[in-house]
This record gives C-alpha cells, sequence and structure tokens, in this order.
C-alpha cells in the first residue's frame, strides 16, 4: 500500500502559521495606526510646550526691546527664536500710539503654513513702574508640520519593524509548536493507518508523547487501538464463520457426491435388471436353464459375490 504523501502547501502548520501571520499583520495594522495617533499626539503636546517654553523665555527680553526700541536686540532675539528647529514661522506686531503697526517675521526654511502644527499668541507686556501695565505688541509662534510627520514617519517605522518581527516570531513558535506537538503525531497516525494489513492489524499504535500527556491526541491513540482491537476480533469472527462455512460446504459436497454415487449404482442395478429379464423373456425354452445360469453369474459378477441363486417358490397340490 502507497503510503500518504504530505504537500508542503496543504499542511495544518503552514494554513495555521498564515493564518496567525493574517491575523499578526492585522493587529500590526491596528497597533500601528493607533500608535501613530497616540505619537501624533505627543509630538503635538510636546510642541505645543516648546513653544510655550519659548514664549516664556523670550516674553520679558521681546517686551523691554520694544519698549526701549532697541531694535538690534530685537532682531537678534527673533532671529535666535526662528533657529529652534520647532518653530516653523515667528511673527511678532509691535504696536505703537504714534506710528503704525509693524510686523517682524521670521520664518524655517521651507516652511508652509499649516493647521496641523499647534500655532501660540501671546501678547506683549511691558510694566515700566510698578502699576503701570503698556501692550506692546503681539507674538505670534507656529510649529513646524515637518517635524511632526518627521517624528511621526520614524516612530511609527519603528513600531512597524518591531511589529512586524514579533509577527514573525510568534508565527515561527506556532509553527514549530505545532509541529512539534501535532503534525508530527498526526502524520505518525496516518502513515500507520497506511500501513495497517489483517496481518499487521495486532500491531498498537504508539505515539512517542509522555505519558502523562492526556489530551486530545491520546484520545486519538486510544480510540484507534480500540478499533483496531475490535476490527481484530470481527476478522477472527469471519475467518470462523469461513472455516464453519467451508467444513459445511465440504460435507455438503460429500453428501452430493455420496447421493450422486447411489444413484448412479441405482441406475446400473435397475439396468442390469431390465437387461437380464429381457434376456430371460426371449431365452429359448431349450436354451432356457442356460440363460438362467449366465444371468446369475453375471450378477455374481456385478456384486461381487461368488455365488448366486434362484429361489424357486414350489406348489404343492393338496
Amino acid at each position: 500500500m502507497d503510503k500518504p504523501v504530505f504537500s508542503p502547501n496543504r499542511s495544518l502548520a503552514i494554513r495555521l502559521v498564515l493564518a496567525a501571520f493574517v491575523f499578526c499583520l492585522l493587529y500590526t495594522g491596528v497597533a500601528v495606526g493607533v500608535h501613530m495617533y497616540g505619537t501624533w499626539k505627543e509630538s503635538w503636546s510636546a510642541m505645543d510646550s516648546n513653544l510655550k517654553l519659548i514664549e516664556d523665555a523670550y516674553q520679558h527680553t521681546l517686551s523691554k526691546a520694544v519698549w526701549e526700541m532697541d531694535r538690534e536686540a530685537l532682531q537678534a532675539h527673533i532671529d535666535s527664536a526662528a533657529q529652534i528647529p520647532t518653530v516653523g514661522r515667528i511673527s511678532m506686531t509691535i504696536r505703537s500710539s504714534q506710528r503704525a503697526p509693524e510686523i517682524l517675521q521670521r520664518e524655517a526654511s521651507g516652511w508652509s503654513p499649516s493647521s496641523l502644527a499647534p500655532t501660540r499668541r501671546l501678547e506683549l507686556v511691558y510694566v515700566p513702574y510698578p502699576g503701570g501695565m503698556e501692550h506692546v505688541g503681539e507674538l505670534v509662534l507656529e510649529g513646524d508640520e515637518r517635524l511632526l510627520w518627521s517624528q511621526l514617519r520614524s516612530q511609527t517605522l519603528a513600531t512597524t519593524l518591531t511589529q512586524l518581527l514579533q509577527s514573525l516570531l510568534v508565527a515561527g513558535l506556532v509553527m514549530a509548536v505545532f509541529s512539534r506537538t501535532v503534525t508530527t503525531h498526526v502524520r505518525h497516525i496516518a502513515q500507520h493507518l497506511s500501513g495497517l494489513t489483517p496481518e499487521t492489524m495486532g500491531q498498537e499504535l504508539r505515539l512517542a508523547r509522555s505519558p502523562a500527556l492526556d489530551d486530545e491526541l491520546t484520545m486519538l491513540e486510544r480510540g484507534v487501538n480500540q478499533l483496531q482491537i475490535k476490527l481484530t476480533d470481527h476478522l477472527a469472527q469471519l475467518r470462523r464463520y469461513e472455516t464453519e462455512l467451508g467444513a459445511h460446504r465440504d460435507h455438503l459436497a460429500e453428501l452430493v457426491l455420496a447421493r450422486t454415487a447411489e444413484l448412479e449404482s441405482l441406475t446400473e442395478v435397475q439396468q442390469l435388471v431390465l437387461s437380464l429379464s429381457n434376456r430371460l423373456i426371449h431365452a429359448p425354452h431349450a436354451s432356457f436353464a442356460t440363460t438362467q445360469k449366465e444371468c446369475l453369474q453375471e450378477v455374481a459378477n456385478r456384486l461381487g459375490a461368488n455365488h448366486a441363486l434362484w429361489l424357486v417358490p414350489v406348489c404343492r397340490l393338496s
């Protein structure tokens, strides 16, 4: 009997690994999406906090430079703030009662307006003397959206690679564990069943597993062995039936042969009787006694007897 050929494409381990890998990919997609959202929120909050720190750091110096009309200090502070990576554009509006508002602005190279990056607006107030408060301008800080996307891409790439690596490790672990604990024993059972014949039906199935394990494979092993025992008993019963039937058939054949021989012998006897009767009937009177002797001799030869006699009843007249 040909042994079953296992195709890798139909292996349970491969199918389970593919299912686990697809699930891991779906989980990776969801996890990366959630992580991207969290990363964006964290990056946005971090950028907004950084812009607030810039506000706090430059609020007093800018207000003082505007009040004192120190253009050089004002330009230096604005240029310095514009060099910070999180700042996409810094714009300052100088207000004066004697002049029209003046706007000073610096932009990072390649920056473009965005509604996604955080924007902070701060009213610049200078206190020239205790109790006095002068509104000297407004400071607007706009974050650089490119920095948010750059951080998001780097974090997403790292998370995706990590999740894919974990998925591959999980799929490999599932394949290794399933192949060792299930596939190997299932193939052993299949090979054992394919090699069963009426002569080898008494060979028990023994899986190379710990006897302490009592799971589905143990139940399958026990069931196969019980099925073999039942099949062995059934085959033995069939053999007994076949032996009895053969003996009955042989006895019947003997009876038929005996009956046939009896019928043949009876036929021969009938033919002999008819033949002798015909000879005696047509025998001439002068040679009747000789014919009788010949008939008696033939009957003796046919019956294997040494002598044959005629019994003739004698009628007495009273």
